[in-house]
């Protein structure tokens, strides 16, 4: 009979352990998805848009926009931090969640689905949009990097850079007229 309780005891508190266990890991899946993207975000991928301000606007910026809970975006971090690696002279890496507040103004009107992803040249004011079938694919994705790179080379960046700055001069004259 001592016996018989013990054993019903134990497995009571075996039984009482695998459920909070349970519990515990159905809790830590749901609340994980953002931590599983930024898992995969690496050290030398910008992850904020006040701290791509303050990137060397010399070189391109390849951005993402995510969200923690795209399974298509978890799927593509591993590549974008291979390029990040590879690329770091010639490009800045900027991963944006397109969840948080302070993204939102780059995010309307540059994103309709997830992951969206964008070379950003403001030396020469130019944004190049990188089709999904080539996100889905490393070595479409380091082609794309390569043949932007290959077209830049091409350019008269004095020429250009003087160009964009005018633009932008008008553009705030224009912005200030309608102001008044």
């Amino acid at each position: 009979m001592i016996k018989k309780k013990i054993f019903i005891i134990i497995c009571s508190v075996i039984l009482i352990l695998l459920l909070f266990a349970l519990i515990m890991m159905f809790i830590n899946n749901n609340n994980s998805n953002s931590a599983k993207l930024n898992h995969y975000i690496e050290t030398q991928v910008i992850t904020s848009l006040s701290e791509a301000q303050s990137l060397d606007n010399s070189k391109p910026m390849v951005v993402v926009f995510h969200a923690p809970y795209c399974s298509t975006c978890h799927q593509f971090m591993p590549a974008f931090n291979k390029l990040a690696k590879e690329y770091a002279k010639k490009f800045n890496f900027v991963a944006l969640n397109i969840q948080e507040p302070q993204n939102y103004p780059l995010v309307s009107g540059n994103v309709g689905g997830i992951p969206t992803l964008y070379i950003f040249d403001t030396t020469i004011g130019n944004k190049v949009h990188i089709s999904l079938s080539a996100i889905r694919n490393y070595n479409d994705l380091k082609s794309e990097l390569d043949r932007y790179l290959r077209i830049r080379s091409y350019i008269d960046m004095e020429k250009a850079k003087a160009d964009h700055e005018k633009l932008v001069e008008k553009y705030l004259k224009d912005i200030q007229k309608n102001a008044k």
